[in-house]
């Protein structure tokens, strides 16, 4: 979601704007949570889970890039 916003806003403005800031990183911010992730990660590494640790850091960060650069060249 926040990739197809900026695709988006990218659109019409040239440099970043607070309402585009604000739909992006505060709206769209606001429903993820690295804490969270960062929980999961340590309860699996707590439990001896190291593959799926790695595993599961490895896989959140490249698919949360590849999702955003998806959305954003979709929007644009």
């Amino acid at each position: 979601m926040i990739g197809l916003l900026w695709g988006l806003l990218s659109r019409n403005a040239t440099e970043t704007t607070s309402w585009g800031l604000f739909l992006t990183v505060g709206l769209c911010g606001g429903f993820t949570t690295f804490s969270t992730f960062s929980k999961e990660a340590l309860t699996m590494l707590q439990t001896g889970n190291t593959w799926g640790f790695a595993s599961y850091i490895a896989l959140s960060v490249i698919t949360g890039i590849a999702l955003v650069a998806l959305g954003y060249y979709l929007g644009r």
